[in-house]
Parts: structure tokens; C-alpha cells; sequence
């Protein structure tokens, strides 16, 4: 599993004094991918560029990555995923995130 497009676009990103934000959401759905990412999109005060992931592991380490780099970080749990697993992840994010302030 390669990080190198991620790290590519943390790279570029770091030139902005934007805030920065990520955003980290899960799918059912499957695909031949451990994750793909989103477009990047800008406002006036932010950046935005994210990943949809499709399990714990590729979850946290994208996670533990971005998160030198970035100011906000946030989690979106498809609805359709909800489960005892899926509440999991959600705890498993959410750790993460005061592990990392």
C-alpha cells in the first residue's frame, strides 16, 4: 500500500498558510484499493483533501501521516456502514485524534 500521493499533496500544501484540513470517511463498498483520495478543495480560509478508506489499519496509518502536517481533521461514517464494527472504527478515530493532541 503506497502513501506517496498523499505525502505528495501534504508537500504542496505546505506552501499555503491556509488552514488545512482533512477528511477521513469509510464506504461499504469495496473496491481493488486499500483507499482512494478525494479532490482537493479551497475556500477562502482552508484547504480540504481527504481519503475514503475501507478498513481500521489503512485508517490509522493515513491518519498517523496527515497528521503532522494538517489542523483539522475529520471523520464521516457512511450511514449504511453502521454497525458493531463500524462503531469501532468511529471509537478507533476518535482515539486517534486525543493520542494526537
Amino acid at each position: 500500500m503506497s502513501y506517496k500521493q498523499i505525502i505528495k499533496t501534504l508537500n504542496l500544501l505546505k506552501k499555503s498558510k491556509k488552514k488545512k484540513c482533512f477528511l477521513i470517511t469509510n464506504t461499504v463498498k469495496k473496491i481493488n484499493k486499500n483507499y482512494y483520495l478525494t479532490p482537493i478543495r479551497e475556500t477562502r480560509t482552508a484547504i480540504f483533501f481527504g481519503a475514503v478508506v475501507f478498513d481500521n489499519l489503512t485508517a490509522k496509518k493515513i491518519t498517523r501521516l496527515v497528521s503532522k502536517h494538517i489542523h483539522y481533521i475529520y471523520v464521516d461514517l457512511e450511514k449504511k456502514a453502521a454497525s458493531k464494527k463500524k462503531d469501532r472504527f468511529l471509537y478507533m478515530i476518535f482515539l486517534m485524534m486525543i493520542q494526537l493532541t
